[in-house]
């Protein structure tokens, strides 16, 4: 170092009351400028300040701005620290045993959610593996590497011991954990390697994070590939690491919930395997199958997953039940007709679905298809596979007001009615709707026409016709119901 530089930088440092932070930051502003023409060696920086000037400028450095920029005062005298070759060394007790319990310009940093390559650069200052530095709220610097992605430094703490899941230790005759452990923090920032290198040191899975997820709940709300799925799995399995696959969260649901949303056969797969429970309901009452078949709508992909479902299930001897009830008294099969899914249907009820299940009120899925469509090709999806397993639909039940599906079909459409007939709906026994019943069935439709209601009113009259014939020419000698029909 030249005399010049060495006497600007013993200048600079005289008369700064460091204990004051104002003096602190006009300092680096003032050194800012030096670092950035320094030409010559290099100063022991020890030579200078004390240990803890240097520790409180380097907290400056990272707490003195707002944002996290890779060229700012802060981090060019950070980046300047490094150069010099400076290393912290840790207090120790009396009996030369390192003091733990402090706080950091890691510790800072990490609060700041400071950029990488500030986080990197002071932990090439505190580079004392052993000394896992905690601050008054549980934070390790093994916590921060994790956060920020810092392999070989969380594979240099795991070498020495560190304990995986952040350390416990009274701050203040409190016992304090940082609430979101190593693992946590490296999942929900996709952290790979590190993951694997926590779980190699068994990681606990079953911790629960600030908020209230478990690692295994982490995997299946983001969006993993299957590649890192398999090895997830995979190491916890060579581990002997106890996977909480039907642990809900603190939002009700189950891993697998998750899965099946994000539509993740992969996923769906690996928990399965690892004894995920398909049977189990998340706090909406559902289970498994009650939620593919909520919530998929595109029938090919629809028919395709649930497919796999029960395939995997079968080849680990799972039995699904295929005809739970939710809380609103729903079955799989229920929620597939209103979904309008035609294989999922035909594939429910070849796995055993029950076709002549009824609601909490009374209606059959025969009434409840009739509500909901006048789709011929569907309705036939719904009676094939029934007889292929002998449990036939009952195509005379009636509801709670006596109403079979005939009856109902009548008055939703004219498509679905050569079907149930062609299944064996009785027609002598057939009463066309009241009035009553065809105005409450249309209410909403007249609603919308309300400025035009003399158009409505002839529609729904060409509607009946349209049905009328279509009776009549099913039943050509059935007099009596073509007067009593033409009557009403």
């Amino acid at each position: 170092m030249s005399n010049k530089e060495f006497e600007i930088f013993g200048q600079l440092s005289k008369n700064v009351k460091w204990e004051i932070e104002a003096e602190r930051h006009e300092f680096l502003h003032k050194l800012d400028a030096v670092i950035n023409n320094w030409t010559g060696q290099l100063p022991n920086l020890q030579d200078f300040f004390q240990k803890e000037v240097i520790n409180w400028l380097l907290i400056e450095s990272v707490t003195g701005t707002e944002h996290c920029a890779r060229e700012t005062p802060g981090k060019r005298f950070i980046d300047f620290v490094v150069r010099c070759g400076y290393k912290d060394e840790p207090d120790t007790d009396k009996d030369g045993k390192p003091l733990l319990n402090r706080t950091t310009p890691i510790h800072h940093a990490y609060r700041k959610n400071r950029c990488g390559t500030v986080i990197f650069a002071l932990f090439e200052i505190y580079d004392k593996f052993n000394v896992n530095y905690m601050d008054e709220d549980g934070l390790t610097h093994i916590h921060v590497a994790c956060r920020y992605g810092l392999d070989a430094i969380v594979e240099k703490f795991l070498e020495i011991g560190e304990d995986p899941n952040g350390s416990q230790r009274l701050v203040g005759g409190v016992a304090r954990r940082f609430p979101d452990s190593p693992l946590y923090l490296a999942l929900v920032k996709r952290h790979e390697t590190i993951v694997v290198s926590l779980l190699q040191k068994r990681a606990d899975l079953c911790g629960v994070s600030a908020d209230g997820s478990t690692a295994v709940q982490i995997v299946c709300q983001d969006n993993y590939d299957d590649v890192f799925l398999e090895i997830f799995f995979e190491v916890c399995a060579e581990n002997h690491l106890w996977l909480p696959v039907n642990a809900v969260d603190h939002k009700g649901y189950f891993p697998l919930d998750y899965a099946l949303l994000m539509r993740n056969r992969k996923l769906m797969e690996l928990l399965l395997i690892h004894g995920a429970s398909s049977n189990k309901r998340n706090k909406d009452g559902d289970a498994a199958l009650h939620t593919i078949c909520k919530y998929f709508v595109d029938d090919d992909e629809y028919g395709d997953f649930l497919k796999a479902f029960f395939a995997i299930n079968d080849e680990i001897g799972n039995t699904v039940w295929v005809d739970a009830e939710n809380t609103k008294g729903e079955t799989p099969l229920h929620l597939a007709l209103k979904n309008n899914n035609k294989r999922a249907v035909a594939l429910l009820l070849r796995r055993g679905a029950d076709p002549n299940w009824r609601d909490k009120n009374g209606f059959s899925l025969l009434h409840i298809f009739m509500d909901h469509f006048d789709d011929a090709e569907l309705l036939k999806l719904f009676f094939d596979p029934s007889k292929e397993v002998n449990r036939p639909v009952q195509v005379n039940v009636r509801d709670k007001n006596g109403r079979t599906p005939l009856e109902w079909a009548v008055v939703s459409g004219p498509n679905v009615i050569d079907v149930l007939l062609d299944q064996g709906a009785d027609l002598s026994r057939f009463v066309f709707p009241s009035k009553s019943f065809i105005v409450e069935r249309f209410r909403s439709i007249s609603e919308m026409h309300e400025h035009e209601p003399t158009e409505f009113k002839l529609s729904m009259a060409s509607r009946i016709v349209v049905v009328v014939e279509r009776l009549e020419k099913r039943d050509p000698g059935h007099h009596e119901f073509v007067r009593r029909v033409r009557i009403v």
